[in-house]
């Protein structure tokens, strides 16, 4: 079977940002094609003919649900290209592609191990201070530095101010800059895990801008300084 594109253009008023294009890509059939090997005749998938899009298209956005070539449902032969010329509107590719939001989400969790990451290690050596030394600070400020016992046998205080002196700080002033640190790292990751749990839960179900739905990681990237 000689296999054509059908292309749906689709008039809606002007944006500021890229068209969409709608492709219905033809049936390919017979799925499977026989062809000669190296030890006799083969089954392989028949690819078909090359797909043509138009000149003006620019990178695919996404894919219909269970998408195949191969299908005799047009609805799982449906693609669609971001597209200068393209009029299709953001409801008509939000149709075509009900799974784009799903997608979008998966991007921005991708985005947010990547931004609390950075977090981690950009804060690595304050991390590792406080993973050893924030109960005794804790205990220090608490005004139990003397008698509360770090894991080496010393009390808190003892350790703190053997800690501290490397930076010319007491046991008083290593114990608060200890709890300050670990309460400025941990705004910075609770930074992100908000605006995740903001984009993922209020932005992304109700945003009907395909523009902005496809912008979202790349905005949470420069959220997160990446």
């Amino acid at each position: 079977m000689k296999a054509s594109l059908v292309f749906l253009f689709l008039v809606i008023p002007t944006t500021a940002h890229a068209g969409y294009t709608i492709v219905v890509r033809d049936q390919v059939t017979p799925q499977y094609v026989s062809v000669h090997g190296t030890t006799g005749p083969e089954t392989r998938l028949n690819n078909g003919p090359a797909p043509k899009y138009p000149s003006s298209v620019s990178r695919p956005v996404c894919f219909s649900p269970g998408f195949s070539i191969y299908s005799s449902s047009a609805n799982r032969r449906t693609e669609v290209w971001e597209d200068s010329a393209g009029t299709a509107t953001d409801g008509q590719v939000l149709a075509a592609c009900p799974t784009l939001r799903a997608q979008v989400s998966a991007d921005v969790l991708a985005v947010r191990k990547l931004g609390l990451s950075k977090v981690t290690s950009d804060n690595a050596g304050v991390i590792a201070v406080y993973e050893q030394n924030y109960q005794a600070a804790q205990a220090v400020l608490a005004g139990a530095g003397d008698t509360t016992i770090t894991k080496n046998g010393q009390t808190a205080s003892a350790y703190l101010a053997g800690m501290g002196a490397n930076l010319g700080m007491s046991a008083q002033q290593f114990a608060t800059w200890l709890i300050s640190e670990n309460q400025r790292v941990g705004a910075a990751a609770s930074r992100v895990e908000n605006e995740y749990l903001r984009l993922t839960y209020a932005v992304i179900p109700t945003d009907t801008s395909v523009a902005d739905l496809l912008g979202l990681a790349d905005v949470f990237k420069r959220f997160c300084g990446l």
